[in-house]
């Protein structure tokens, strides 16, 4: 529980002290608050192509590295061969 909080106050610190860069930099220079728009756009398109290219939306809903599904009779062979027993004979 403590390791918990402790992680979100360094979070709370950390974006904290993130804005505060922005603020004093955008404020100071004329042209900080342009490029400061810029980057975020440029890192947000970067983003969005990184994460369509490295296949992470698959894995993440599940698609990504699954086994074709067993049919019912390599099911039941495993199961016949496990328990000693010869499979059904069928026409």
């Amino acid at each position: 529980m403590h390791s918990t909080n402790s992680s979100r106050c360094c979070l709370l610190v950390r974006a904290t002290t993130i804005g505060l860069i922005l603020c004093l930099l955008s404020t100071s220079t004329p042209a900080a608050p342009q490029e400061i728009v810029a980057l975020a756009k440029e890192s947000s398109t970067s983003f969005a192509f990184w994460f369509r290219a490295s296949g992470l939306p698959k894995l993440i809903q599940g698609q990504g590295n699954a086994k074709q599904q067993e049919k019912q009779r390599d099911r039941d062979a495993k199961g016949f061969a496990a328990l000693g027993q010869q499979p059904p004979f069928e026409f």
